[in-house]
């Protein structure tokens, strides 16, 4: 994985989502979001679906007016274009952050990290902004 940093725009994979976002549009929320909640528990989930999802779920986070972290300027200027989104969105956002926190490889990644705790208190507060 590709990562420079703790923040949730600071890896490869979600850079990647941020350019799918740009050209699908808000499609490409939902599907990255869905490609986590839709698997089973017992699937490994890897880090770049983990790391997209985490992105969307930032996103979400922005288009409900919440303090998004760490969002790229582009990121910003797509925002001011969206329309207000269906609420189904935020629970399905809630539910991949769930996942992701609970077995991931991102989850181990950061779990074998100086900056574990660190981590481990952004997705707490990542919950707490999507609630």
């Amino acid at each position: 994985m590709g990562a420079w940093g703790l923040g949730p725009f600071e890896n490869d994979d979600a850079l990647d989502f941020v350019s799918q976002l740009e050209s699908a549009g808000v499609p490409a929320l939902r599907a990255a979001l869905e490609e986590v909640t839709s698997l089973d528990p017992g699937v490994y989930l890897e880090a770049p679906q983990a790391s997209s999802a985490i992105a969307a779920a930032e996103v979400i986070v922005a288009l409900k007016g919440g303090p998004a972290l760490g969002l790229p300027p582009e990121l910003v200027d797509w925002l001011r274009t969206v329309p207000p989104q269906d609420e189904s969105l935020g629970p399905l956002a809630m539910q991949a952050v769930d996942r992701i926190g609970a077995n991931s490889e991102l989850k181990e990644f950061w779990a074998e990290s100086p900056q574990a705790s660190d981590w481990q208190a952004y997705m707490a507060d990542l919950q707490q902004r999507l609630g």
